[in-house]
């Protein structure tokens, strides 16, 4: 068994398409997309005897002012100790053969898993800190929110092997069994945006950053993704037929009245307020007469909407998704904020979890939380009304190499944080 940088293309795709375990990080699509985006991209890994491939990962090199900076994000440990400790110490030759500085990686390990509400599940996960403090790595754990390169310590997932859509469908909790119910009476559909569309998918997420103060990505981004990705990224949105809405709002409003017009004239004959089936038929009345004031608000609100818009089909959501042969991945997305009482995004999730079903897809990784399970994260909020469980991953290990301009980065870094200190007082 020896290291390999030089690791063929072909060869990485094959060893992606047979390999038990993987994610999106670590796939040949997001490879391209460092590359089109201008990072320098590696294939590293192991071969046998026989030249075969037995592991093989994707790492990337960021050029810093005295040498450069590796990393390898969503790194996938070998399933034995002595591959690992071989692809290491191969690596840490590479790296320091190669003008490297330091080097990140970010395993796809899971320190620790919890509920919805931050109770642990099962036992924390420290043997990789083991291994990797064995190999002179610093470990930085998990902190809230993301990393330096946009990925997050903290995800949120839902297991879906073994799962029919149908029976995904009944583990959904009450919030998500409503919405969707109300998505279906509204007649909301969800379809795949043309590339020629993307600016309208751009409009909606740039409209929801500025709104909840986060980065949106650039349109060329989506168009990279988009062309990189082919079949294997979903831009979804959620549109509604306005005539089709109103019409819907329109005659569930006059079957309440007549069911209003009926309990009047079961009142009017049996003017009994001490009897039983009095109170009741009025409390139903009551009820009715609930509704149909929210039909009348969403009526008047249609009409309005009707008359601003030229065409009579709005789009009310949007999300990205990332395919990949062992999950799926909910990236991106936005709400128009206008039309966020219309309970879209919940469709767009369930036509995603349905697809990762039917497709045998074993797990829906619906992308990072903050890690924070006091109320305060609201996006934690929405995605655990799928009933999921919360994922800390493992963190970061950083191993430095020994050379001079090593020292010389980690004094120039101290020196700035001085200075930029020194500001602030």
């Amino acid at each position: 068994m020896h290291f390999s940088d030089e690791i063929s293309r072909k060869e990485f795709v094959e060893y992606t398409e047979k390999t038990k375990k993987g994610n999106y990080l670590q796939t040949i699509e997001m490879a391209d997309l460092k590359k089109t985006r201008g990072q320098s991209v590696f294939f590293v890994g192991l071969k046998d005897q026989c030249g075969k491939v037995v592991y093989a990962a994707v790492a990337t090199r960021l050029k810093l002012r005295v040498g450069f900076e590796y990393n390898i994000s969503g790194f996938e440990m070998p399933s034995e100790e002595n591959n690992f400790k071989v692809f290491i110490s191969g690596m840490k030759k590479f790296v320091k053969k190669n003008n490297g500085i330091y080097m990140i990686i970010q395993p796809n390990i899971r320190h620790g898993m919890f509920d919805n509400v931050g109770n642990q599940i099962g036992e924390i996960d420290n043997k990789a800190v083991q291994f990797f403090s064995e190999e002179g790595f610093d470990y930085e754990p998990a902190k809230r929110g993301f990393n330096d390169n946009g990925n997050p310590f903290w995800i949120y997932a839902k297991d879906i092997k073994g799962f029919s859509y149908k029976e995904l469908a009944k583990t959904y909790n009450k919030e998500a069994v409503y919405s969707l119910k109300k998505t279906n009476q509204f007649g909301i559909k969800v379809r795949n945006l043309d590339y020629s569309e993307l600016s309208m998918f751009k409009k909606i997420t740039e409209e929801t950053s500025e709104r909840r103060n986060f980065h949106d990505k650039s349109l060329l981004y989506y168009e990279q993704v988009y062309k990189i990705y082919g079949d294997q990224a979903k831009f979804l949105i959620a549109e509604l037929n306005i005539q089709n809405y109103l019409d819907g709002l329109l005659q569930k409003k006059d079957k309440l009245s007549k069911k209003i017009k009926d309990l009047n004239s079961y009142l009017d004959e049996h003017d009994n307020k001490l009897k039983k089936g009095y109170k009741k038929k009025a409390n139903q009345k009551k009820e009715l007469l609930s509704q149909k004031v929210t039909y009348e608000k969403r009526i008047a609100e249609a009409l309005l909407i009707q008359q601003k818009n030229v065409n009579n089909t709005i789009i009310l959501a949007c999300a990205l998704f990332l395919i990949c042969p062992h999950e799926v991945v909910y990236l991106f997305s936005g709400t128009v904020e206008q039309y966020k009482n219309m309970y879209a995004p919940f469709l767009i999730q369930d036509e995603m979890l349905k697809y990762t079903a039917e497709n045998n897809i074993p797990l829906y990784n619906f992308y990072g939380i903050e890690g924070n399970f006091d109320g305060s994260d609201g996006v934690l909020k929405f995605k655990e009304a799928f009933n999921g469980y919360a994922v800390e991953l493992i963190g970061e290990f950083k191993f430095y190499t020994s050379s001079l301009k090593t020292k010389m980065y980690l004094a120039m870094k101290k020196f700035v944080r001085l200075i930029r200190k020194d500001s602030l007082k």
